[in-house]
């Protein structure tokens, strides 16, 4: 991890970080983000803002407001970031459901899925409200 984690030992390393901007040629078309990176999502992100204007890319990651705590963010902070630029919120499950309903939208005013969110590690998707969402149920394997 990028951060300690309390209550365990831990040894550090130095490591250099890039940022997806720098990372992604401006002419590849990224339609798909899969972010796993232990609550530095935000951080993240805010180093891909070219990618995500430009491509417009679907985002999957689990979020858990400890992890996004231990970078000074909170759930709060990556809502905004993603509703500021037109994209829902929908919980991502095991079974074979399509998404349904968002958690959040770029219309609400508040964040109501914080509660949710907040209660337990979720995987999420975000998606970008101009693009229709797939039914994922009926799609092939």
């Amino acid at each position: 991890s990028l951060r300690p984690v309390e209550k365990l030992r831990t040894t550090s390393e130095t490591v250099q970080c890039e940022t997806l901007d720098s990372l992604i040629p401006v002419d590849l078309n990224v339609s798909l983000l899969k972010l796993d990176i232990e609550g530095a999502e935000y951080e993240a992100l805010q180093g891909g803002t070219r990618t995500v204007g430009t491509n417009r890319p679907a985002v999957i990651c689990e979020l858990s407001e400890p992890m996004q705590n231990r970078f000074g963010h909170s759930l709060s902070d990556l809502l905004a970031y993603f509703t500021a630029r037109n994209y829902a919120v929908y919980q991502v499950n095991d079974s074979n459901e399509s998404p349904g309903q968002p958690l959040l939208s770029p219309s609400d005013s508040a964040h109501p899925a914080i509660p949710l969110l907040a209660a337990a590690n979720t995987n999420v998707l975000f998606w970008p409200t101009e693009r229709s969402l797939p039914n994922l149920v009926d799609a092939p394997p």
